[in-house]
């Protein structure tokens, strides 16, 4: 049985509409290697940590985004590039945030894959100047950066 690569990718963000954190656990590699990070670096005052997170932390990150945003749906990607081992996308995003406006934002992902299919490192670019507005007004603070 083949691994489609690209459709576990996009999961993530199918999965992060609902808050089915555990199909995401299911996807991320169990690896000590396994990383993920925010980019640019100005998007890490808002919402990151430093160096990016490991697996449980990422996890539970993506667990606290009702604390940002009540309704969240990524849409289809509108660009996919695959290669060796690994998948990049870009995506936009529609919802509504915990105070009743609307959030937007655009991504990129980068994603690359161990030899079981799961994931191993992610990037994550995100609208920076954007987060960097919505995630101060909603009171959301990484704590990693209290």
């Amino acid at each position: 049985m083949s691994i489609n690569l690209r459709e576990r990718a996009i999961a993530i963000t199918q999965h992060l509409n609902t808050f089915n954190i555990e199909a995401i656990r299911g996807l991320l590699s169990d690896s000590s290697d396994f990383h993920f990070r925010f980019g640019p670096e100005s998007a890490l005052q808002a919402l990151g940590k430093p160096g990016g997170f490991n697996k449980e932390e990422v996890l539970e990150f993506f667990g606290n985004h009702r604390k940002i945003v009540k309704h969240f749906n990524f849409l289809e990607p509108d660009f996919v590039v695959e290669g060796d081992g690994c998948v990049a996308y870009h995506t936009r995003s529609d919802g509504v945030s915990v105070d009743d406006q609307p959030f937007r934002n655009e991504y990129s992902w980068f994603v690359k894959f161990d030899d079981d299919g799961r994931i191993l490192q992610v990037i994550e670019m995100v609208d920076s100047a954007y987060i960097s507005q919505v995630v101060p007004r909603v009171g959301y603070v990484s704590k990693y950066l209290e």
